[in-house]
């Protein structure tokens, strides 16, 4: 006997939706969440008369005009898997897939993201703007105007992630900011009552909120995310409990940085407050717990790090927030020196994770962009403060092969020609097309071993994300940024060493 069909049913609350179960739609609160212990978060529309769930005469207006089905089919196709970068794509395949299906502000969104995407992915250019776009601008800005009737606050914080993404392909640090803000503004007034939240955007905030703190943020002015000094669990019950714990304490690294900036990296070696090192002493505590914890869970889950690229990525970031909290307040640039076996560990751990890959096919990393932080900041790091010239050159040339055109902010066009200038002057050398020293018609005498002398290593840098554009001897144009190299002089002052850069990679 033939099964009898039965109508796909689309209303529902957001619970049952991200569950993918059938709601009774009970008002105010569905009885399939409130028997189970969950707590139901509400329905689509607010109306002045209760909970109601608006179905427009059409889910997709518009579908039929040219390139929207097609983007769409891309996002899901290509987009989505890759945004998530080395760890679990289950948002963007389907939370924010699902969600199209039923939020204008969603479907508009991903739309803009999917064909700005294909821009990026088609060579034509690392920044993506939307005014070279026309069919990304119209969605972008129809998701804005449909965003403004939106009532429900979690939908107004994936629409804020959404958003983010969108300015990040653009490379508009200031708008990727001020989105990030406003997230966690409301994520800090709603978390606690919305289960599906806390479970599916928090953990992304989590990491969002980092990418501020790197690019110019004032630390004591930007919102610190919710549950961020949680305790490490005697255990990790999952992969996902893993990374959130390591997401949190990432954050909590940068912020320790941040904090010490005018007292140590940047400041004139004054003694920071107490607390400083209260902080210093007990996040290193927690990340040693971390490490333990995740040491178990890979043992108790087979889980590898030579094929699994999200256990890889995560004990990247600990050995990188472990060596950064470790000297986090300590102004002697030349203690790093003694982290050089991990600096090397770090680099054959990153080189683990090369090649990009879609299935079986290899992927031209210039080629790709992610949304999470990857190695590409972790890779840069190595460049920066190790000082072991073998070890520096070959994240070097890691970075140069297989570095990732974007990660979040971090682009490789930028990092890779600030990296490079930072070996040449630190070693007081040159190097050549391949990254290694070079002379004028001889061969180049170099100390592999030596360590550079405390007034030659760079502190920090900072980049102008403008374009640059400088005539040459030959009358050639030459497009790059200009970057300041912080260091100090004979007196322990800071100072600036501005100077023009190319853009990398071969980049015109």
């Amino acid at each position: 006997m033939a099964r009898k069909g039965s109508r796909k049913v689309r209303t529902g609350c957001y619970t049952c939706k991200i569950r993918k179960v059938k709601c009774d739609e009970k008002h105010p609160s569905c009885h399939r969440c409130t028997s189970t212990g969950r707590k139901c978060d509400g329905y689509v529309v607010v109306a002045a008369t209760g909970l109601t769930f608006h179905r427009p005469s059409h889910l997709f207006q518009s579908i039929d005009q040219p390139g929207e089905g097609r983007a769409l089919q891309f996002f899901h196709e290509r987009v989505a898997s890759f945004l998530s970068g080395p760890f679990d794509s289950y948002f963007w395949t389907h939370v924010v897939m699902q969600f199209s299906g039923f939020e204008p502000a969603v479907r508009h969104s991903i739309i803009a993201i999917s064909t700005l995407y294909e821009d990026f992915n088609s060579g034509r250019g690392t920044t993506c703007l939307l005014r070279d776009n026309r069919l990304a601008l119209g969605h972008y800005n129809a998701a804005i105007k449909k965003l403004r009737t939106v009532k429900n606050e979690p939908l107004v914080l994936l629409v804020c992630i959404l958003f983010i993404c969108i300015e990040y392909l653009q490379g508009n640090r200031t708008q990727v900011i001020s989105h990030t803000r406003h997230g966690i503004d409301i994520l800090q007034q709603i978390m606690a009552a919305y289960p599906w939240t806390k479970e599916y955007l928090a953990p992304i905030f989590r990491r969002l909120a980092v990418v501020p703190l790197f690019f110019g943020e004032e630390i004591h002015q930007f919102p610190e995310v919710p549950e961020l000094d949680e305790p490490i669990p005697d255990h990790f019950s999952s992969f996902a409990e893993a990374q959130y714990f390591n997401d949190g304490l990432l954050n909590r690294t940068v912020r320790l940085i941040r904090f010490g900036d005018p007292y140590y990296r940047r400041g004139q070696l004054r003694r920071g407050p107490d607390e400083l090192k209260a902080s210093q002493a007990y996040l290193r505590e927690s990340l040693d717990a971390w490490h333990t914890r995740f040491i178990g869970l890979q043992n108790k889950f087979h889980l590898c790090e030579d094929t699994d690229t999200g256990c890889c990525n995560l004990l990247l970031r600990y050995d990188v927030a472990r060596i950064w909290t470790d000297l986090a307040n300590d102004p002697d640039e030349t203690k790093y020196d003694a982290y050089t076996p991990v600096f090397d560990s770090i680099v054959r751990r990153a080189t683990r994770l090369a090649p990009v890959r879609i299935g079986d096919t290899t992927v031209k990393p210039s080629a790709v962009f992610s949304f999470e932080m990857g190695r590409l900041s972790m890779i840069y790091f190595v460049i920066m403060k190790c000082r072991h010239l073998p070890t520096r050159l070959e994240a070097l040339a890691l970075m140069r092969n297989y570095g990732i055109a974007r990660e979040t902010l971090w682009e490789v066009r930028q990092m890779y020609p600030v990296g490079r200038r930072i070996v040449e002057i630190e070693h007081d050398l040159v190097l050549d097309m391949d990254d290694q020293p070079c002379g004028e018609n001889e061969e180049v005498e170099v100390d592999w071993e030596a360590m550079p002398p405390l007034k030659s290593r760079v502190l920090d840098f900072a980049s102008s994300p403008n374009e640059k554009v400088m005539i040459g001897a030959d009358g050639t144009v030459v497009k790059g940024m200009m970057a300041s190299f912080m260091m100090r002089d004979d007196d322990g002052k800071v100072v600036r060493r501005t100077e023009f850069l190319p853009w990398g990679l071969g980049e015109e």
